[in-house]
C-alpha cells in the first residue's frame, strides 16, 4: 500500500476526532488536532482495524505527527 493512500485514510479518520480542523501529513496530533492519549488510542485501535495490523501500545508516545502514524502503518503493513 502506498504512503498517499495510507494518508487519506488516516487523515479522514484523524479528521473525525479533530472537530473540522484541516489534517495534513505534519498536523501535530496533540497541539493542532487538539488530541489527547484516549483520543490518540482510540484513533489508533480504528487503524488497526481498518489495517488488518497490531500496533505496540508501548510506542504510543512516538505519535507525535499524521506523518508518524502513516510511516508506522507503512512499515506494519509492509510486514505481512
Amino acid at each position: 500500500m502506498e504512503i498517499e493512500q495510507i494518508f487519506c485514510t488516516v487523515q479522514e479518520i484523524v479528521a473525525d476526532y479533530a472537530h473540522g480542523k484541516e489534517i495534513t501529513m505534519q498536523t501535530q496530533l496533540f497541539q493542532e488536532a487538539g488530541f489527547d492519549s484516549l483520543t490518540l488510542f482510540s484513533v489508533l485501535v480504528e487503524l488497526e482495524a481498518m489495517f488488518h495490523i497490531q500496533i505496540p501500545t508501548d510506542q504510543l508516545d512516538k505519535y507525535k505527527t499524521v506523518e508518524d502514524v502513516v510511516r508506522s502503518i507503512k512499515k506494519l503493513t509492509t510486514k505481512q
